[in-house]
């Protein structure tokens, strides 16, 4: 037996006002399949009560596997078989499928990894509406957010600003430069980014300073022969380049912004975005790339999930178990000589090894 011979796909039907949930299992090759194999899953399979064929075995979280039972009748070559699972928190969805399914084999009761099935597209009822229980439906207040828009405002600045004047009028300019450097790290960050847009050079002047009296955070003034960015403070002017960022259009030679006045402020001093680390992990460059788009937006706060039941990210060198074992995810969780190497996979994780770690210095170098 390969794990080939074995074809899985998720499948939904209609059934009045509800839905119901197969796991079909198909036999792709030219023998019997019998009971000698066990089907894991990584996001959770959970056949209803009435299901006798197969039973299921959970070995941690929502990690297990299925497994034949007495009644099961072996699968005819090309037959396939129907197991009903229950629906859960991914019913209608894409996410369903992904369950890192892998086959093992059993001989004279030793298991035997054998890979992953030939995963089918899933079959599934459109999702109209929350299909759980526990998802309450909306309230009228919150239905007024399905609104195309609330109010008439441009798009070209996310988020919104405070106040804005925005005329109809664009301006095209050939090249942008910062004329005035005292603002060292602002004016290096704009002159680095114009150089990537390629946009940089001897042509409209751009004027960072600094004014606390200014009633807003930041003022931004684009005009013919120059683009003025007024802040209470440095990072305010940071913020101001990151509206003026959004307003540039690139063309063949130069770029167009269109003429604006804004005045802004922010509404939350923390405006924070939560990455989770800890199920799926995503290495410094990533974490530094999402940092990178968060300023683009304004956000200031980055919470990092370093540990939960899938994994522990952050190197603690008094304690290198957490990221020996801890961040690594596999079916193969023990050495030759029986040492725990990772944990059980989960959340869509197949037979191989997952994980990754931020290690002391990395973690240092992020936060500077």
């Amino acid at each position: 037996m390969n794990a080939s011979d074995l074809a899985v796909q998720i499948i939904e039907q209609q059934e009045g006002d509800s839905v119901i949930t197969f796991l079909q299992i198909t036999n792709r090759s030219s023998d019997l399949i019998g009971r000698q194999w066990r089907l894991y899953f990584s996001l959770g399979v959970s056949p209803v009560a009435a299901e006798n064929r197969v039973r299921q075995t959970i070995l941690d979280g929502r990690y297990g596997f299925l497994e034949p039972t007495a009644q099961w009748q072996a699968l005819e070559p090309g037959a396939s078989i129907n197991i009903q699972i229950n629906n859960w928190l991914f019913s209608g969805m894409q996410l369903v499928a992904r369950q890192g399914f892998h086959v093992t084999r059993l001989i004279d009761g030793s298991e035997h990894l054998l890979g992953a099935p030939v995963l089918l597209e899933p079959d599934l009822v459109p999702l109209t509406r929350p299909r759980n229980t526990w998802v309450r439906a909306d309230t009228p207040q919150q239905d007024q957010h399905l609104a195309t828009s609330l109010e008439s405002a441009p798009d070209e600045i996310i988020p919104a600003t405070r106040e804005q004047i925005l005329s109809s009028d664009e301006i095209n300019v050939t090249s942008l430069y910062v004329a005035d450097t005292s603002l060292n790290s602002e004016a290096t960050y704009l002159r680095k980014l114009l150089l990537q847009m390629g946009v940089f050079g001897e042509g409209t002047p751009i004027y960072l300073s600094i004014e606390p009296s200014i009633e807003s955070s930041y003022q931004l003034d684009t005009a013919t022969d120059g683009i003025n960015i007024v802040g209470q403070d440095e990072s305010a002017v940071f913020y101001g380049i990151q509206t003026f960022r959004q307003l540039i259009r690139l063309q063949e030679v130069g770029c167009t912004f269109p003429r604006v006045q804004v005045a802004d402020t922010p509404d939350f001093e923390h405006r924070a975005f939560f990455l989770d680390i800890a199920r799926h992990f995503q290495p410094l460059d990533q974490i530094k790339k999402t940092i990178e788009v968060m300023s683009t937006y304004k956000m200031n706060r980055l919470q990092l999930g370093i540990s939960n039941d899938e994994g522990w990210r952050l190197e603690i060198q008094s304690v290198p178990e957490l990221t020996i074992v801890g961040a690594r995810r596999s079916y193969h969780r023990y050495k030759p000589d029986g040492t725990l190497r990772a944990l059980y996979p989960a959340w869509g994780d197949d037979h191989q090894d997952y994980g990754g770690f931020i290690s002391r210095n990395e973690f240092v170098d992020l936060l500077r």
